[in-house]
């Protein structure tokens, strides 16, 4: 099973709104892949949450709540350092570290400084949007492979499991 770091900007994105990055949280809930989360990234999230823009998108949930649930279908990491030769803020050099680190496969993220790196010590950085294909195309691979297709559209399996409208 395929390692995945998400960073802040996509989990945040994934916790409040609808569209790719919901997706991947409903994908690792439904366990497609694993996600491993580093301690300094949750105490950054757990700020971020707190934010007066973020939270009249909260819908009367308490942050704390919303982090919970979010966070709970990832493996909690130890940070461990890591020497970035990038120019990126705290945020970006964390989840870069933590991905490297975890020897993760994908680091998925929107921020075009990260993009611009494309692979870094074996973690390819992605876009939540090829994330997503990537999984599909591997579902349904095994689909295929298994004779489950017959019928089906193109990247729906059922209702739960939805990944393209």
């Amino acid at each position: 099973m395929e390692k995945v770091v998400l960073d802040l900007n996509t989990i945040i994105s994934g916790s409040l709104f609808h569209g790719n990055e919901a997706e991947i949280l409903a994908l690792l809930r439904r366990k497609r892949f694993r996600a491993v989360i580093s301690k300094k990234m949750i105490g950054r999230l757990a700020t971020a949450l707190n934010y007066p823009h973020l939270t009249k998108y909260l819908n009367g949930r308490a942050p704390n709540t919303v982090l919970e649930n979010t966070i709970r279908n990832f493996e909690i990491v130890e940070d461990k350092e890591q020497k970035i030769p990038f120019k990126l803020d705290k945020d970006d050099s964390a989840v870069l570290a933590c991905a490297v680190s975890e020897k993760a496969d994908f680091l998925v993220t929107g921020d075009h400084k990260l993009l611009e790196i494309k692979k870094y010590n074996g973690v390819s950085i992605i876009t939540s949007a090829y994330l997503l294909q990537h999984t599909n195309n591997a579902l349904l691979g095994m689909e295929k492979f298994r004779g489950t297709l017959k019928g089906s559209p193109p990247f729906v399996r059922d209702k739960r499991d939805r990944v393209f409208d």
